[in-house]
């Protein structure tokens, strides 16, 4: 038979041949999490760079309004129809700040401030700073919407309340060749991964399979967080 130290030269070859897939297997999960982790650094880069023209018809709306200073209704209403008319809005209401009255208002929102939110609605302009967009949160409605309030910081303020809607069963479509076509992703309101925070994810539910990374994204007074 084998000899001790031939068993102990054939051990110790065993033990060191599965100490070398164990290693080769932790540095190919590194560097898989490392290559996930700039490409969802990077779709979550060009995400945040969509923002600012996403949002631009609304801030453009609330200075055109802002322009008109006796705040015209009919003129108040063809700005407002002119932004409407772009097709991504669900709904556009301008209010003139701290009155919970709509001065014009098109589709059919599904929310309005109460007399007790106007301090929500319409935070002092003072306060608006960098971030005249504050979003509400109406993803637990039966027809779920993006929602954000445009408050201008000029003297005699508006405000332009936005409420977007979000796909069919929250699912969204890439198309081959599109940039990131490769990723499962979702895209979720604030930091909480819940199914009643999610926007829209490419997969059923925001499901996603195998290895997982995120990156959050500012917006207005809040945040998105893209995962995938």
């Amino acid at each position: 038979g084998l000899s001790v130290v031939a068993l102990a030269v054939i051990a110790a070859g065993v033990v060191l041949t599965l100490v070398l897939v164990v290693a080769a297997r932790a540095a190919y999960d590194q560097n898989e999490d490392r290559l996930l982790e700039r490409k969802v650094q990077e779709a979550a880069a060009v995400l945040q760079a969509s923002i600012p023209s996403s949002v631009s018809p609304v801030g453009h709306l609330a200075a055109v309004v802002d322009a008109v200073g006796d705040r015209d209704p009919d003129v108040v209403r063809q700005a407002i129809e002119a932004t409407y008319r772009r097709g991504m809005y669900a709904a556009l209401s301008v209010y003139a700040h701290g009155d919970p009255s709509p001065i014009g208002a098109l589709g059919e929102p599904k929310r309005t401030p109460t007399p007790d939110e106007v301090g929500e609605w319409f935070p002092p302009p003072a306060t608006v700073g960098d971030e005249p967009y504050r979003v509400l949160d109406l993803l637990e409605l039966p027809e779920p919407r993006f929602a954000y309030v445009y408050t201008t910081t000029t003297a005699d303020p508006v405000v332009v309340y936005a409420e977007v809607p979000t796909p069919a069963n929250r699912r969204t479509e890439v198309d081959q060749g599109e940039a990131f076509d490769d990723l499962e992703f979702a895209l979720y309101l604030g930091d909480d991964r819940s199914d009643a925070s999610l926007l829209f994810a490419s997969v059923a539910a925001g499901d996603l399979d195998g290895r997982e990374a995120q990156e959050p994204i500012p917006f207005g007074d809040s945040t998105l967080l893209f995962v995938a």
